[in-house]
């Protein structure tokens, strides 16, 4: 309720990662082509994802959290526990997130069904080996190798159709006895989409994560943790060429948040290139777990990738740290938020003390002391006003 109000323009990379793990090609044919001149061929590959579950924002983040916590009498957890989850659930819808989710998901999903089908077609026509060494490991990575590319190749050519270019599956019409084929082509839908929007998952973080302690300490850094599983260390077995086109797609939209975000919070906007260049690989992403120790660092006046890269602009600003760091106090960007809510209220109480003193004066840091611990005011339209 914080502080991730602007995480919809963070996500804002998304738009581009369907491209580094698709191809750009198949970006534009496949993606941005159908949603301009082919709505019924996208609507029935999203019913297709969203059968497959890889499309459930708005649903499991509003409606059904909310109709189980407010009237179920049995659920866990205190009213004040349960009165919090929910708030939290509608602040996710004020930040658009959820819309911003499925409309990416859609995209991702209907792209990923149209290489695995036509891949599969291949391998019942021609028979797996037929296929590129490439799109061979992509198959037996998403579960679909050798056995199950021909049949489900056969069941879409049964049951499936192509509109206009986009294909979709019909998996709800196949026979009784391809159960497990239904299950292996909808994982295999839900592994690809959650890895290019990336979507934490049980194995993406460490045991030390799932404790009490550990969910605290590493709150909101989870992200990078995936990130680095499901982009970095995928991008780097794939093709290079997509791989490192992603790169620079998505730190150029990287350093066009950064200016977004620099607007929105009154902030300066640098002057030095080097500062850019690392804002923008930074918020895409790519390297997360590398800027997440460097910020860190930073933060504390150490050497750190920001400070690198601006000192080989010397005429220019040496501003620092990163601007995703700014709002955070070395507290925060170390122990995660809940410890620095703690010690941020400390410091409200403190500031209180000091107005029954007669000490009515508030610095810089006392008024993002008291932003960091209003709810809501992290949302751009919210903090404006």
């Amino acid at each position: 309720l914080r502080p991730l109000g602007g995480v919809t323009i963070s996500s804002l990379t998304d738009a581009v990662r369907p491209a580094m793990v698709h191809g750009l090609k198949s970006y534009m044919e496949d993606g941005l082509k159908p949603l301009i001149r082919n709505m019924q061929g996208i609507k029935l590959a999203k019913k297709e994802a969203k059968e497959a579950g890889a499309i459930s924002e708005k649903i499991l983040h509003s409606r059904l959290a909310t109709l189980a916590d407010l009237t179920d009498p049995y659920a866990q957890g205190s009213p004040f526990e349960r009165f919090l989850q929910n708030a939290s659930v509608g602040f996710t819808k004020m930040t658009g997130l959820l819309h911003w989710n499925d409309f990416q998901k859609t995209l991702a999903a209907t792209m990923t069904q149209n290489r695995i089908l036509k891949n599969a077609e291949i391998a019942a026509d021609r028979g797996f080996d037929a296929l590129p060494k490439a799109e061979q490991a992509y198959m037996a990575y998403l579960g679909l190798g050798r056995d199950g590319a021909p049949l489900l190749g056969r069941l879409f050519r049964e049951h499936g159709q192509v509109i206009d270019g986009v294909r979709v599956a019909n998996s709800e019409v196949w026979p009784a006895e391809m159960d497990h084929m239904v299950r292996s082509w909808r994982a295999a839908i839900n592994k690809d989409v959650d890895s290019i929007i990336v979507t934490k998952g049980v194995a993406d973080v460490p045991l030390f994560a799932s404790t009490t302690v550990g969910r605290m300490l590493l709150q909101f850094r989870s992200f990078a943790l995936a990130s680095n599983q499901r982009v970095l260390l995928r991008g780097l077995q794939e093709k290079q060429t997509r791989f490192w086109g992603g790169v620079i797609a998505m730190s150029a939209i990287g350093s066009f948040i950064y200016m977004l975000k620099q607007l929105e919070s009154g902030r300066e906007i640098s002057d030095n290139p080097g500062t850019w260049i690392a804002e923008g690989l930074d918020r895409s992403g790519i390297f997360s777990l590398a800027f997440e120790v460097s910020n860190a660092m930073e933060k504390l006046g150490g050497p750190g990738i920001y400070r690198t890269a601006a000192a080989a602009f010397p005429s220019k600003s040496q501003k620092a740290p990163a601007s995703r760091f700014a709002s955070r106090s070395v507290v925060g960007s170390y122990a995660g938020p809940s410890f620095e809510m703690l010690t941020d209220l400390g410091s409200a109480v403190g500031m209180g003390f000091r107005a029954l003193d007669g000490d009515l004066d508030m610095t810089a840091g006392d008024v993002g002391t008291l932003r960091r611990l209003t709810p809501f005011v992290s949302l751009p339209y919210f903090r404006w006003l």
